[in-house]
Order: C-alpha cells, then sequence, then structure tokens
C-alpha cells in the first residue's frame, strides 16, 4: 500500500512523541516496537515507521494517544500547588515537558504506573483529556488569586497593614477575657462585615477611590468600637458572675452539651452576666467557688433567728412547734466533682451531697435576680430528697440525732443509737428494757437490740428529722426494724460477724 493512500495520522508531534514515550501504555501492549522508536523531544516522521507498520500506525496512533492520557492525574509540584502562577516576568517560566515551550502556568501531572511527572503548560494540558477540564477551572480561580494579591499590594500602600485590620477583624472579639453579650458587640461586628464587602470589592474589581475612602472610615469606626468595648470589659469585670473566655473554654471541652445554651444566654443578655436559668448548667470551679461564697454569705445572715430559737429549744425554752427547722439554710462545706456537700448548724456533723446543678436549681434565686424571692416551706425539704450522705462518719451522726431528738421527750432516753454497718445496709439501737439492783447494791441494766435497714431509715427520716417531728420518728423506731436481738444473740451475732470479715480478708 502506497503512503499517500494511508488514511489517519502519519507521523506523531514531537508534544505527541513525548507524551508516549513519558507514558506506560505502548509497553503493555503489541505496540513496544513504536515505543522504541520514539526519542524525547523529537518528532517521529512517517518514514522512520517499518512499512509493514504503516497501517497498523494509521489505524491505531489516535486511540494510542487517548488512552495514554488516562495514565495521569494531577499531583502537586514542589511549591505543593497543583498549578504555579511564575509571574509576568518571562525569566522566571518554566518549560513545558511535552513541547518545551516556557509557560507562565504550570499545571503538574504524574503517571499512575511508573510515577513519572511531567510538567504541563497552558495549551498541553489539553492532551490530558479529563484532567483538562478540572484544571482550566483550577487555572481560572490561580488567575483570580493573582489579580486579587496584585490589588492587594497596591491597597497596602494606601491602607497599611488592611489585610490584618479586615481579614483578623473577630479575633478582637474572640480575645475579650469575658464573654460578652451581643448587645455589646452588635456595632464592631457591623462594621466588621462592611469593612469585608469593601475589602473584597477592592480585591475583586481593582482599586476605586470611593471604596478606598469608605473602607478607611470603618476601620477608623472599629477602632473606636474596640475603645467602647474595651471600657465595657473594664466595668462589667467588676460585677459577680461573668463568665471569663478561660471559664467558657473550660465548659465548651467538659460540658460540650450545655455550652451553647449557656452561651446563648450570656449574649442574648442586656447586661453579660450569668442569669439563674443558665447557672444549674455551669459546673466550672471557679463559677461554683463565687456562687459558695455569695450563697453562704446569705445563708449566714438569714439563719441568724432559726439559730437563737435552735438553742432555745436545746435548752428546753421553748417548743419544737414555734420553730420552722425546715426553713434553715444549708451551709455549703466543700465542692467537690461538681457537687456541693452540705450541712446545717441544727443537724451536727450530717454532711449531705447533691449535685451542683441541683442545688442552684433549688435555691440560686437567693443568688441570682428571680421572680422567686421568699423560700417556700418545701425548698429545703426538696434539696435534701434529692441529696445523699456524704460518708460513714455522716450516716452515724445522722443516726445519733435521731436518739437525740426522741430522747428529749423520751422518757428514760429509751432509744439509744448503737452502730452503722454501711456494707451490710444496716444501723442498731439499743433499747432500754429495765434496770434492778442486786444483793451487793449494784445497779444492773437490761437491754434488747433492734435493727433498721440502713437505706430505708434514710430515706424514710430525713425529712422528719430535719423537721423534728418527734412522734414519727418514735413510730418508725417502733414499727419498723427488721431483727430483734436480745443481749446475749445481739452479741453472737456480732462475733459473727467479726469471724466473717476476717476470712473475707
Amino acid at each position: 500500500m502506497e503512503v499517500d493512500k494511508l488514511s489517519g495520522k502519519k507521523s506523531l508531534t514531537k508534544k505527541e512523541s513525548n507524551k508516549l514515550y513519558y507514558s506506560e501504555y505502548l509497553k503493555k501492549t503489541d505496540f513496544m516496537w513504536l515505543y522504541e522508536l520514539l526519542k524525547v523531544d523529537e518528532p517521529l516522521d512517517f518514514q522512520r515507521i517499518p512499512i509493514e507498520k504503516r497501517a497498523v500506525f494509521s489505524e491505531f496512533i489516535e486511540d494510542l494517544l487517548f488512552k495514554s492520557s488516562d495514565e495521569w492525574v494531577q499531583t502537586k509540584g514542589p511549591n505543593g500547588n497543583l498549578i504555579d502562577d511564575t509571574g509576568e516576568d518571562k525569566a522566571n517560566r518554566k518549560k513545558c515537558s511535552l513541547c518545551n515551550t516556557p509557560n507562565r502556568y504550570i499545571y503538574y501531572i504524574e503517571n499512575i504506573f511508573n510515577k513519572q511527572k511531567l510538567n504541563i503548560g497552558s495549551d498541553c494540558i489539553n492532551e490530558f483529556g479529563s484532567i483538562a477540564n478540572s484544571s482550566k477551572e483550577s487555572l481560572q480561580s490561580v488567575k483570580k488569586n493573582a489579580k486579587r494579591q496584585r490589588n492587594l499590594q497596591k491597597l497596602l500602600e494606601e491602607i497599611p497593614k488592611v489585610r490584618t485590620s479586615v481579614e483578623k477583624w473577630n479575633n478582637f472579639i474572640k480575645d475579650l477575657p469575658i464573654l460578652i453579650s451581643e448587645n455589646d458587640i452588635k456595632t464592631y461586628k457591623l462594621l466588621g462585615e462592611k469593612a469585608n464587602t469593601f475589602y473584597e470589592e477592592i480585591l475583586n474589581s481593582g482599586l476605586k477611590e470611593n471604596l478606598i475612602i469608605e473602607l478607611k472610615k470603618v476601620i477608623e469606626d472599629g477602632k473606636y468600637e474596640q475603645l467602647k468595648i474595651n471600657e465595657k470589659i473594664r466595668t462589667i469585670s467588676q460585677r459577680e458572675f461573668i463568665l471569663t473566655t478561660n471559664q467558657a473554654e473550660w465548659i465548651k471541652s467538659h460540658q460540650p452539651d450545655n455550652f451553647k445554651t449557656v452561651k446563648k444566654y450570656i449574649i442574648e443578655s442586656q447586661d453579660s452576666q450569668i442569669s439563674l436559668i443558665c447557672a444549674p448548667l455551669i459546673a466550672e470551679i471557679n463559677f461554683l467557688k463565687e456562687f459558695t461564697q455569695k450563697y453562704n454569705k446569705i445563708a449566714q445572715v438569714d439563719n441568724i433567728k432559726i439559730i437563737e430559737l435552735y438553742n432555745e429549744w436545746r435548752r428546753n425554752l421553748i417548743s419544737k412547734e414555734q420553730i420552722k427547722f425546715e426553713q434553715e439554710l444549708p451551709n455549703i462545706i466543700q465542692i467537690k466533682a461538681n457537687k456541693f456537700i452540705f450541712e446545717f448548724v441544727t443537724l451536727k456533723n450530717i454532711r449531705f451531697s447533691v449535685s451542683s446543678s441541683n442545688f442552684i436549681k433549688k435555691l440560686g434565686f437567693l443568688v441570682f435576680p428571680s421572680k422567686k424571692t421568699i423560700l417556700d416551706s418545701s425548698d429545703i425539704l426538696n434539696l435534701v430528697v434529692d441529696s445523699s450522705l456524704a460518708d460513714e462518719d455522716s450516716y452515724e451522726a445522722f443516726c445519733s440525732q435521731i436518739e437525740w431528738t426522741v430522747n428529749k421527750v423520751e422518757k428514760d432516753k429509751r432509744f439509744n443509737f448503737f452502730k452503722v454497718n454501711l456494707q451490710r445496709d444496716y444501723a442498731d439501737f439499743r433499747v432500754f428494757i429495765n434496770s434492778y439492783t442486786d444483793a451487793n447494791g449494784n445497779v444492773e441494766y437490761k437491754y434488747s437490740y433492734v435493727r433498721y435497714k440502713l437505706s430505708s431509715m434514710y430515706n424514710t427520716m430525713k425529712c422528719i428529722l430535719i423537721k423534728r417531728n418527734t412522734q414519727l420518728l418514735l413510730e418508725f423506731l417502733e414499727n419498723n426494724h427488721v431483727n430483734y436481738f436480745s443481749e446475749n444473740q445481739y452479741k453472737a451475732d456480732q462475733n459473727e460477724e467479726l469471724e466473717l470479715y476476717k476470712m473475707n480478708r
């Protein structure tokens, strides 16, 4: 067949020759013979193709060029970019790996089989199919950014540090030492939005005198607002229950579910202060310390009268009916793992434990502004219902207070607290039966022992004890015991318990 009668391509340009040479496709097909004819940066003339291969070459060369494109993907160049803009200076331009032409815009591609990397110019990138489409979109972005950079450099000559001023506008708010209400920063944020609008318009469209004047004015107005906000910070920092930025970060880290709510209420407030509605959500230690200090001062003053009456009652100068024991405010004595440990002056050595959230919900109205201003008769009782005792000593003190209260009216001090066992969940009382004098004149006393389920006793009697209802305390002691022992039986029980303890050590 004569050469001029062949259809299709009859030669390869330098660009096409390079493209096939750097690919792997020819090496894995029946076209290895063609690969061996290729040389870097040299076109392939039809006369160099063996006569017996020319028909095959003309028929398949377009398909070979197309399929070799699929071996390549975009990659990052030396500067970490998919596309490099080498600038307007022609001396800095890079050569395209396919055509050797210096290009301002250079794409980087990599062969997925042999990892060969190529620098490709903006014209030759069209040789690589799908890469070309995405690359052209990237190029538009590069050109846009280049234009913005040129405009920025010019703008910096007109307004020094303008980039920092506008792009980091809201950093001023983030760096404030306290969480401040939206009302106090609203004007500053609106100015920031205006500054960004002028800034973007200048970078995208070029420097216009009216835009530069407006941007300068907005930046100066922003600086004035910063002074006003700083003065506001100095003022409100003297107030109680202001949430610092460090405290806010702690809540965000340790109480993420509560953080959005706390932040919402503070920034929507008029005075940037923590309110009763969000205070129970905060477990940050410095806030709890501040609350404790303020609350305890209030409790100390409010309890003066009831403590005076309590002391008179102890000396039997007045009756229990003259005192509302359930209106004594407890004193917070310790903050422990998001809990308050509290006690009542009139209940010696009994330490209660409740979540700080629950305590603030019940009694926070005494500290924070609220529609409620007066303690209800059930407030303290409800707090105690939700509380537990803090330690074993408190259970013993609880039983001792029951004994003391009952024996104020019970003749012969009949019920005497004897022992608590938390592990086995019981409390024992010794009950006086009678006394007699032997032949030598010695007085002998006879006792029995009654046992109660400790958890049931506490849950049933804690509010009764708060109110000093002696009759109900007595009824419980008389009717709710789970076991009854004579002195000999009780001694045997205690010996058995001791032996079991030794065996299980």
